[in-house]
C-alpha cells in the first residue's frame, strides 16, 4: 500500500525518542477509560465514562484532511489555547465522515463536499467548568456523554476503503447481538501516530449503541 502525507510526516528527533516505547507496541498516553461488556475475538461491546472532544472540520480527500486537522488539533494542544497550556491528549482520536463526529444519533445529511471530521479527547483531568478553550475558531469542543460502543480492533495503515471494509465487519457482527440497537455512524479510532510500524498500531472503528432490553451497569 503507498504511504501517505499523514506516514511522511518528519518525527522530530526529541518526539522519535518519546516515540520508541510506542514503536514496540508500549502506549504511554493516557487512555479513555472504559470498561468491556463482551469480547469475542477482535471484537467487543464496551461503556464508556463521559469526556470532553476538541473537533475540528476539514473539507478535503481523505489523506489531506486528516493531515490538516491534525495540525490543528496539535496547535490547540501545544498552547494556542485560553490556558496557554500545553496539554498531553487522551488516546484514541476519532475520525469520521461528514460534518460531525456521529456519537448518539446517525448522520443522515450528506454534505455537498467531502468533508472529514477529528476529535481528540481532553486528560480526565478536564471537565465544564475548567476546559481550556480553543483560540481557533475552527475548534469546537463538546461534553460526550457516557456511551456503549461496539468496536473491532486492527493493524496497519488505513485507508477509506480500510476503514469502510472494517465497519461491514462490524456491522455484521452487531447483527448478531439483537439485544443492542445502532445509534450512530461508524468513526474511526487512532490510538498510534504515524511513526508507530503499521504492523504494531492499534486502529479501531467504533459504533455507539443501546440496549434494548437490560439495565446498564454502572461505574463503581
Amino acid at each position: 500500500m503507498p504511504s501517505t502525507p499523514f506516514d511522511k510526516n518528519i518525527i522530530p528527533a526529541n518526539g522519535l525518542m518519546k516515540s520508541l516505547p510506542g514503536i514496540i507496541g508500549i502506549r504511554l498516553d493516557e487512555e479513555l477509560k472504559y470498561y468491556v461488556i463482551l469480547k469475542e475475538h477482535s471484537m467487543q461491546i464496551r461503556k464508556y465514562r463521559p469526556f470532553i472532544l476538541a473537533q475540528t472540520i476539514v473539507r478535503g480527500e481523505f489523506n489531506v484532511a486528516r493531515e490538516l486537522a491534525m495540525k490543528r488539533l496539535q496547535h490547540y494542544l501545544h498552547g494556542h489555547n485560553d490556558f496557554r497550556e500545553r496539554i498531553r491528549r487522551t488516546t484514541p482520536i476519532f475520525q469520521s465522515r461528514g460534518e460531525r463526529l456521529s456519537f448518539t444519533s446517525c448522520v443522515n445529511d450528506k454534505p455537498q463536499e467531502e468533508s472529514w471530521i477529528m476529535g481528540i479527547i481532553l486528560p480526565s483531568r478536564f471537565g465544564i467548568g475548567n476546559m481550556p478553550h480553543p483560540l481557533e475558531k475552527n475548534i469546537k469542543l463538546l461534553k460526550i456523554p457516557s456511551l456503549i460502543v461496539a468496536s473491532r480492533r486492527y493493524s496497519g495503515s488505513n485507508s477509506e476503503e480500510v476503514i469502510d471494509k472494517q465497519s461491514d465487519e462490524l456491522y455484521r457482527w452487531i447483527e448478531k447481538h439483537p439485544k443492542y440497537k445502532i445509534i450512530s455512524e461508524p468513526r474511526y479510532a487512532q490510538y498510534d501516530g504515524p511513526y508507530v510500524v503499521p504492523i504494531f498500531r492499534r486502529n479501531e472503528i467504533q459504533i455507539s449503541l443501546i440496549e434494548t432490553d437490560v439495565p446498564q451497569k454502572k461505574f463503581h
